[in-house]
Order: structure tokens, then sequence, then C-alpha cells
């Protein structure tokens, strides 16, 4: 079981480590985390996408455990 996420940290996460997907792997999304690490983040759109969306991925990580 996995503890419950921040979405502060996620967010820090994001700002200093997004091009390689960390905060995807933070989170536990293996695969998109991997597809962020070897394309930079998918190019920087899927950073942009993902400054937006954190607090609905982090919500949905904490529901499921």
């Amino acid at each position: 079981m996995i503890g419950k996420r921040s979405i502060i940290f996620t967010y820090l996460c994001l700002f200093f480590l997004g091009a390689w997907g960390i905060h995807r792997f933070y989170l536990g999304k293996w695969i998109t985390a991997t597809i962020y690490a070897a394309t930079c983040g998918v190019f920087g759109l899927g950073l942009i996408y993902d400054f937006f969306m954190i607090p609905f991925h982090v919500m949905w990580v904490n529901r499921s455990n």
C-alpha cells in the first residue's frame, strides 16, 4: 500500500525534475513516467498538461489507496 501523496511535493518534483518524469514516478504512473523520461516531458507539452492536472492525479492516487 502506498501512503498518501502530497500535491505540494508533486509540484516540486514537476518544477525541478519534471522533464525526467519524476513526478509521475512519485505517483506510481510508471509507463507515462518512462515516456516522459525518454522524451523530456513529451517535448514540454506533457509538462504543461501536468501543471494543470496534478491536483486531479494526486486525488485519484490517494483515493485508490
